[in-house]
């Protein structure tokens, strides 16, 4: 007897026709499932830090004490003068897309995960445009 399909990271994720994440579930679903074997569980987070140079060890604390494979932030508030390395956190890497003032985004994924940092690089430049 044929077990039932798995939800796909994708569909888990709400991806939907026309949408411009559609390129990073898509991918996401592809890396994840060869990644994960028998891992039963990825642990996902987010939190609109508000400046995360304002609390970063705060942050680091809660990142690390959930072991989150995944945390996205938003509202960095981190400029081009800023380099990566003064939010760096061991066994993670940061990507993060910056604004003039305020507001940008970022996701620290753990080093586990390969990233493919190509189609990154693309879409990073597509949303900078906008």
């Amino acid at each position: 007897m044929n077990e039932p399909a798995s939800p796909t990271v994708a569909a888990a994720l709400g991806a939907t026709a026309g949408d411009e994440f559609a390129w990073l579930r898509e991918t996401t679903t592809i890396q994840v499932s060869s990644m994960l074997g028998n891992l039963k569980t990825v642990i996902f987070g987010h939190l609109n830090v508000r400046s995360i140079l304002s609390s970063f060890s705060d942050f680091v604390d809660i990142l690390t004490e959930q072991e989150y494979d995944f945390f996205a932030v938003t509202e960095t508030w981190l400029t081009s003068s800023i380099p990566t390395g003064v939010v760096k956190v061991p066994e993670y890497n940061f990507y993060r897309c910056d604004r003039g003032r305020r507001g940008g985004i970022g996701i620290y994924i753990k080093s586990m995960y390969q990233i493919n940092k190509n189609a990154y690089d693309s879409q990073m430049e597509k949303w900078g445009e906008s």
